[in-house]
Protein backbone atom coordinates (compact mmCIF):
# COMPACT_ATOMS: atom_id res chain seq x y z
CA UNK A 1 0.00 0.00 0.00
CA UNK A 2 1.36 3.41 -0.99
CA UNK A 3 0.62 6.98 0.01
CA UNK A 4 1.65 9.43 2.71
CA UNK A 5 0.39 10.60 6.10
CA UNK A 6 0.79 14.26 7.09
CA UNK A 7 -0.28 16.40 10.05
CA UNK A 8 0.15 20.16 10.26
CA UNK A 9 1.44 20.39 6.71
CA UNK A 10 0.05 19.97 3.19
CA UNK A 11 3.44 19.24 1.67
CA UNK A 12 4.42 15.80 2.89
CA UNK A 13 7.96 14.99 1.81
CA UNK A 14 8.03 11.47 3.25
CA UNK A 15 5.67 8.66 4.20
CA UNK A 16 4.96 10.18 7.65
CA UNK A 17 5.35 13.94 8.06
CA UNK A 18 4.38 15.98 11.13
CA UNK A 19 4.86 19.75 11.04
CA UNK A 20 3.83 22.52 13.32
CA UNK A 21 5.71 25.75 13.91
CA UNK A 22 8.90 24.95 15.77
CA UNK A 23 8.54 21.14 15.73
CA UNK A 24 9.10 18.96 12.68
CA UNK A 25 9.19 15.17 12.62
CA UNK A 26 9.69 13.21 9.43
CA UNK A 27 9.98 9.50 8.89
CA UNK A 28 10.50 7.48 5.76
CA UNK A 29 12.22 4.24 4.88
CA UNK A 30 15.72 5.69 5.11
CA UNK A 31 15.63 8.78 7.33
CA UNK A 32 14.35 9.81 10.77
CA UNK A 33 14.37 13.51 11.66
CA UNK A 34 13.36 15.07 14.98
CA UNK A 35 14.07 18.77 15.08
CA UNK A 36 13.05 22.38 15.42
CA UNK A 37 13.91 25.64 13.68
CA UNK A 38 17.56 25.14 14.68
CA UNK A 39 17.76 21.50 13.54
CA UNK A 40 17.89 18.58 15.92
CA UNK A 41 18.60 14.88 15.53
CA UNK A 42 18.90 13.18 12.15
CA UNK A 43 19.40 9.48 11.48
CA UNK A 44 20.11 8.29 7.95
CA UNK A 45 19.71 4.53 7.78
CA UNK A 46 20.93 4.27 4.20
CA UNK A 47 24.39 5.51 5.20
CA UNK A 48 24.40 4.43 8.88
CA UNK A 49 25.17 8.00 9.91
CA UNK A 50 23.88 10.07 12.79
CA UNK A 51 23.82 13.85 13.07
CA UNK A 52 23.11 16.32 15.86
CA UNK A 53 22.35 19.93 14.96
CA UNK A 54 22.38 19.39 11.20
CA UNK A 55 19.60 18.22 8.93
CA UNK A 56 21.86 18.07 5.89
CA UNK A 57 25.11 16.63 7.14
CA UNK A 58 25.16 13.41 9.04
CA UNK A 59 28.78 13.19 7.96
CA UNK A 60 31.70 11.58 9.73
CA UNK A 61 33.47 14.42 11.56
CA UNK A 62 36.84 13.05 12.60
CA UNK A 63 35.62 11.09 15.59
CA UNK A 64 34.11 14.11 17.38
CA UNK A 65 30.63 12.88 18.23
CA UNK A 66 29.40 15.36 20.82
CA UNK A 67 30.53 17.42 23.79
CA UNK A 68 29.48 17.03 27.42
CA UNK A 69 29.34 20.27 29.40
CA UNK A 70 28.68 20.65 33.12
CA UNK A 71 27.80 23.85 34.96
CA UNK A 72 27.60 24.03 38.74
CA UNK A 73 26.96 20.35 39.36
CA UNK A 74 28.34 16.87 38.96
CA UNK A 75 26.83 13.82 37.26
CA UNK A 76 26.32 10.66 39.29
CA UNK A 77 26.82 7.13 38.04
CA UNK A 78 25.43 3.78 39.07
CA UNK A 79 26.67 0.90 41.21
CA UNK A 80 28.09 -1.07 38.30
CA UNK A 81 31.73 -1.14 37.19
CA UNK A 82 32.20 2.02 35.10
CA UNK A 83 34.19 2.09 31.89
CA UNK A 84 35.05 4.76 29.38
CA UNK A 85 35.80 3.02 26.10
CA UNK A 86 36.84 4.49 22.77
CA UNK A 87 37.38 2.36 19.68
CA UNK A 88 38.75 3.57 16.35
CA UNK A 89 38.61 1.93 12.96
CA UNK A 90 39.52 3.13 9.51
CA UNK A 91 37.14 2.76 6.60
CA UNK A 92 33.41 3.22 7.10
CA UNK A 93 30.71 2.00 9.47
CA UNK A 94 29.68 -0.61 6.92
CA UNK A 95 33.26 -1.71 6.17
CA UNK A 96 35.56 -0.82 9.10
CA UNK A 97 39.30 -1.23 8.76
CA UNK A 98 42.13 -1.77 11.22
CA UNK A 99 44.04 1.18 12.72
CA UNK A 100 47.47 1.98 11.33
CA UNK A 101 50.61 3.03 13.16
CA UNK A 102 50.23 6.41 14.96
CA UNK A 103 46.45 6.45 14.60
CA UNK A 104 44.80 7.90 17.70
CA UNK A 105 42.51 5.22 19.11
CA UNK A 106 40.94 7.36 21.82
CA UNK A 107 41.59 10.72 23.45
CA UNK A 108 40.52 12.43 26.67
CA UNK A 109 40.83 16.21 26.55
CA UNK A 110 40.26 19.06 28.95
CA UNK A 111 39.48 22.51 27.60
CA UNK A 112 37.59 25.63 28.48
CA UNK A 113 35.97 28.81 27.30
CA UNK A 114 38.42 31.17 25.61
CA UNK A 115 37.14 34.57 24.53
CA UNK A 116 34.30 33.93 22.11
CA UNK A 117 34.82 30.20 21.70
CA UNK A 118 35.96 26.94 23.23
CA UNK A 119 39.60 25.87 23.26
CA UNK A 120 40.71 23.04 20.99
CA UNK A 121 44.42 22.81 21.78
CA UNK A 122 44.21 21.41 25.28
CA UNK A 123 45.88 19.17 27.81
CA UNK A 124 44.97 15.64 26.79
CA UNK A 125 45.64 11.92 27.18
CA UNK A 126 45.78 9.98 23.92
CA UNK A 127 45.82 6.24 23.27
CA UNK A 128 47.84 5.66 20.09
CA UNK A 129 48.54 2.65 17.87
CA UNK A 130 52.25 1.78 17.67
CA UNK A 131 51.93 -0.58 14.74
CA UNK A 132 49.56 -1.49 11.94
CA UNK A 133 46.90 -3.53 13.70
CA UNK A 134 46.10 -7.10 12.70
CA UNK A 135 44.20 -9.94 14.34
CA UNK A 136 47.20 -10.70 16.58
CA UNK A 137 48.92 -7.30 16.85
CA UNK A 138 47.40 -4.53 18.97
CA UNK A 139 50.47 -2.48 19.94
CA UNK A 140 49.67 0.85 21.58
CA UNK A 141 51.02 3.58 23.85
CA UNK A 142 49.62 6.34 26.05
CA UNK A 143 50.62 9.96 25.38
CA UNK A 144 50.21 12.95 27.70
CA UNK A 145 50.13 16.45 26.19
CA UNK A 146 50.19 19.77 28.04
CA UNK A 147 50.02 23.45 27.08
CA UNK A 148 52.74 25.88 28.16
CA UNK A 149 51.28 28.89 30.01
CA UNK A 150 51.07 31.94 27.77
CA UNK A 151 50.67 29.84 24.60
CA UNK A 152 47.86 27.99 22.83
CA UNK A 153 49.93 25.09 21.49
CA UNK A 154 49.97 21.66 23.09
CA UNK A 155 53.16 19.60 23.21
CA UNK A 156 54.05 16.03 24.12
CA UNK A 157 55.17 15.77 27.74
CA UNK A 158 55.06 12.07 28.60
CA UNK A 159 54.64 8.73 26.83
CA UNK A 160 54.14 5.25 28.25
CA UNK A 161 55.01 2.29 26.02
CA UNK A 162 55.70 -1.40 26.52
CA UNK A 163 59.42 -0.48 26.63
CA UNK A 164 59.25 2.10 29.38
CA UNK A 165 58.45 5.66 30.35
CA UNK A 166 59.48 8.47 28.02
CA UNK A 167 59.63 12.11 29.05
CA UNK A 168 59.45 14.37 25.99
CA UNK A 169 59.90 11.37 23.72
CA UNK A 170 57.34 8.96 22.28
CA UNK A 171 59.87 6.15 21.80
CA UNK A 172 61.70 5.42 25.07
CA UNK A 173 64.64 3.06 24.56
CA UNK A 174 64.92 2.16 28.27
CA UNK A 175 62.69 1.83 31.32
CA UNK A 176 63.13 5.59 31.82
CA UNK A 177 64.14 7.76 28.87
CA UNK A 178 64.38 11.51 29.40
CA UNK A 179 64.98 13.59 26.28
CA UNK A 180 66.44 17.01 27.08
CA UNK A 181 67.65 19.92 25.02
CA UNK A 182 70.12 21.58 27.34
CA UNK A 183 67.83 21.31 30.37
CA UNK A 184 68.80 20.12 33.84
CA UNK A 185 67.72 17.02 35.75
CA UNK A 186 67.17 17.71 39.43
CA UNK A 187 66.58 15.13 42.14
CA UNK A 188 65.56 16.29 45.58
CA UNK A 189 63.45 18.89 47.29
CA UNK A 190 63.68 21.61 49.91
CA UNK A 191 63.08 18.98 52.59
CA UNK A 192 65.98 16.71 51.63
CA UNK A 193 68.90 16.32 54.03
CA UNK A 194 72.29 17.62 52.95
CA UNK A 195 73.68 14.10 52.54
CA UNK A 196 70.79 12.71 50.49
CA UNK A 197 72.06 10.15 47.95
CA UNK A 198 70.64 9.55 44.50
CA UNK A 199 71.37 5.98 43.41
CA UNK A 200 71.27 4.95 39.77
CA UNK A 201 71.95 1.29 39.04
CA UNK A 202 70.85 -2.22 39.88
CA UNK A 203 72.81 -2.61 43.12
CA UNK A 204 72.58 0.91 44.52
CA UNK A 205 75.54 3.15 45.49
Amino acid sequence: MGGTLSAGTLNATSQINVGGGQAIKRLNSTTLEIGDANDGIDVAGSTSRFGIGSSAGYTDIGGYFNGIYGFGGSPSGNEFFPQLVGRFGRGTVQAPGSPLMNDVLFSVRGGGRSGNGWSFSDAKISFVATENWTTNAWGSRIDFDTVIPGTTTSSRTLSITNTGLGIRTTDPSDLLDIATNGGNLRFGSAGCAANTTVAIGLNGP
